[in-house]
């Protein structure tokens, strides 16, 4: 049996824990957004115009920024479990997963930066 590289600290049950949550909450997230994509608005052709009226309402930036948020925590700690199977050391395993916290705290900064374009 392979042995686990892990920090033996609660902060990897705790990432392996929020990753799986996370995977709920896009689970359920993409089904309102397509509901709401293809049956609420029924739109065929996107516009940025169209984007921007509907993201400022404040529902569907809520949907949109917790979407983001919930879809790089499941992402990149899904990276970071499949980066794990391969390490055979404790320090690395350590950095792996502070270097995949900080892409996660990136990835968001961005994508609301980006999110803010519409407004």
């Amino acid at each position: 049996m392979k042995q686990t590289y892990l920090s033996g600290n609660s902060l990897d049950l705790k990432l392996w824990r929020l990753q799986r949550s996370s995977a709920i909450v896009v689970m359920v997230l993409v089904a309102i957004h397509l509901i709401l994509q293809f049956i609420v608005f029924n739109s065929d052709a996107i516009t940025f115009l169209e984007v921007s009226d509907r993201i400022k309402s404040g529902f569907i930036l809520a949907i949109d920024v917790v979407l983001l948020i919930s879809v790089s925590i499941h992402g990149y700690l899904g990276f970071r479990s499949i980066l794990l199977d391969y390490i055979n050391s404790s320090r690395l395993a350590c950095f792996i997963t502070y270097t995949i916290l900080v892409a996660i705290a990136s990835t968001i900064l961005y994508g609301l930066v980006a999110l803010r374009a519409f407004i």
